[in-house]
């Protein structure tokens, strides 16, 4: 039979349509044109229609993306914002990357970028208690074993539940048919031999009384160990900084030493009394323009800066950022369960618990004590190297105090360690009212969020 092509295409991509969406159309016939087979050697169009269409995605007024579990499983992630935020109608927020704002080691999830608290978190179509109180919603508390599928919703969802969808919504839907016992161990490991992950979880359910009812459980545990800017080429030099463990200080405008007591001082000219002056290790000065008789300590902390193609930088800064946390580490415990049962074929009855703890940290460079007025050092203070003392006695005031800046190495990192406890208990009647498809869901939610947080290598 000769066939154009036209129709050709016309049938491809039904059958295209048809493998990528397997039981979605239902019911589907052919209309065919007047003549019958003679009309379509003609090269006439095949129409297909269908009815029933099963996913949100291709009925819903507002646009909708859903994905399924297989797409969770498939990536191995331990942290459901890993997965959402390869998605791209997400900009990464605070997750497990955010050392500084860390929010506690919290994953938050930003549609659009428009802000965390402007995209509604949503567990079955259900508000799930906020751990912030800018109603903000951490999603290490969706119970991801469960996980049936995640509609995102993008648009035009403010108008149903207000300023906190202004961006959209993120619903996770859970499966409630879950049957028999799963057991799930996921273990990962970076290239550079460090970052393991680790996560168990076991998740059992089953129907009673005749199949009216359902319960379900699952508990589940996470660790991720943490990984340092240092131990990355492409963020171990970052984050310079004019406060450095070895002290600056810039002096006075109104009480400024003489240029030959600094050149004295430095053992070599070229200086500027408006410069700012280091002290080395040795008792000797430096300047930090240029890095005019620096001594360095050694370390990339120190040398960072000066490394020729690494952000070359020919006046001394400290290299910070090689201190900081680049992954944060998190160990979590979730627990999950849910029962409902079926009253009458008009009312099923259901009761869900959900319970998180989980501790992670943060850590950032020594503290530094940086000030334009308050940090001031007297000429009586018996640890002023000599050099500084010719220095500052060349002034119009020998005896007034000067600026001192400093990082506070010795006290170690400023880590600040949290701890979260969350449970939130919902409670509800739901079912077909009969009239119609009208169907209703009335509940009730308690949740409660306590954080307990332990800072330690902060300067007063």
């Amino acid at each position: 039979m000769k066939t154009t092509g036209k129709a050709q295409l016309l049938r491809s991509t039904l059958l295209a349509a048809l493998a990528i969406v397997p039981g979605a159309v239902t019911g589907a016939y052919a209309q065919q044109a007047p003549g019958g087979p003679a009309a379509e050697e003609k090269g006439d169009v095949v129409v297909v229609t269908g009815s029933r269409i099963a996913r949100q995605d291709y009925v819903a007024n507002s646009p909708i993306v859903t994905v399924g579990a297989e797409d969770l499983a498939a990536t191995g992630v331990t942290t459901l914002d890993t997965l959402l935020n390869e998605m791209p109608q997400f900009v990464p927020a605070i997750n497990q990357t955010s050392n500084n704002p860390s929010n506690g080691g919290q994953a938050n999830i930003s549609l659009r970028g428009l802000g965390t608290n402007r995209t509604l978190i949503l567990m079955n179509g259900r508000r799930v208690v906020p751990s912030n109180n800018d109603g903000t919603v951490d999603v290490n508390l969706i119970p991801s074993q469960l996980v049936k599928s995640i509609e995102v919703v993008t648009g035009g969802a403010s108008s149903t539940y207000g300023s906190d969808a202004i961006a959209g919504v993120v619903n996770f839907i859970l499966r409630d048919d879950f049957q028999g016992l799963e057991a799930n161990l996921t273990y990962g490991i970076t290239e550079q031999d460090d970052g393991e992950q680790f996560s168990a979880s076991l998740a059992t359910g089953g129907s009673f009384d005749e199949g009216k009812g359902h319960a379900m459980l699952m508990v589940s545990y996470n660790d991720r160990d943490p990984i340092y800017n240092g131990d990355r080429p492409f963020s171990k030099i970052s984050g310079a900084s004019g406060t450095s463990p070895l002290g600056s200080t810039t002096f006075d405008s109104t009480n400024l030493p003489t240029l030959a007591a600094i050149n004295t001082a430095m053992g070599s000219t070229g200086a500027a009394v408006t410069d700012q002056f280091g002290f080395n290790n040795n008792g000797t000065l430096f300047d930090y323009v240029g890095r005019r008789n620096f001594v360095s300590p050694g370390g990339i902390t120190y040398d960072g800066f000066a490394q020729p193609g690494a952000f070359f930088n020919p006046d001394f800064a400290f290299n910070t950022g090689a201190l900081n946390l680049n992954v944060l580490p998190q160990k979590r415990y979730n627990l999950f369960s849910a029962v409902d049962y079926d009253i009458n074929e008009h009312a099923n009855v259901y009761t869900n618990v959900l319970f998180t703890q989980y501790d992670s940290a943060s850590e950032l460079a020594a503290s530094p004590a940086a000030t334009s007025t308050g940090f001031r050092v007297p000429v009586s203070n018996p640890f002023i190297p000599a050099s500084m003392r010719a220095v500052l006695a060349s002034r119009a005031n020998p005896l007034g105090s000067f600026l001192l800046n400093k990082r506070f190495t010795a006290l170690g990192a400023r880590r600040s360690e949290e701890l979260y406890d969350v449970y939130q208990i919902t409670t509800g009647i739901k079912g077909e009212t009969g009239l119609g498809d009208w169907t209703y869901d009335a509940y009730a939610s308690y949740g409660r969020t306590d954080r307990t947080s332990i800072q330690t290598g902060n300067v007063s």
